[in-house]
């Protein structure tokens, strides 16, 4: 049987959005994201087998951006939530296997990529 299993967790960061007529000067929003993996269930604990370490690594990922000015912790990519999804997937392909997708929203607003 396949399993898919989602850890989210969110943060509060500001950014400004070059040219952006909204998102131009310094401001803040509430973000939200949740990555999603395709695994097995571990038989031994009836666990999706990545998913306590997916949680850790999401997490981590927040709370590190938590309160921060996503422009100076994310160089050489765009402060937006698809710049942040960039971001953790590429973070997190290094040691979680089966990302299959990475969702952020900022506020209201969200996109979705697929690995």
């Amino acid at each position: 049987m396949d399993f898919t299993g989602t850890a989210a967790a969110s943060f509060s960061a500001s950014h400004v959005v070059e040219k952006h007529p909204r998102c131009g000067r310094l401001h803040g929003h509430r973000w939200r994201v949740a990555v999603t993996i395709a695994a097995g269930q571990d038989p031994a604990t009836g666990e999706l087998a990545g998913l306590p370490e997916l949680a850790n690594a999401v997490e981590t990922f927040c709370s590190e951006l938590d309160r921060e000015h996503l422009n100076d912790m994310l160089l050489g990519s765009s402060p937006t939530p698809a710049g942040v999804a960039l971001v953790i997937r590429e973070r997190l392909a290094m040691h979680i296997l089966g990302i299959e997708s990475v969702s952020v929203w900022m506020d209201e607003v969200g996109v979705t990529i697929r690995a």
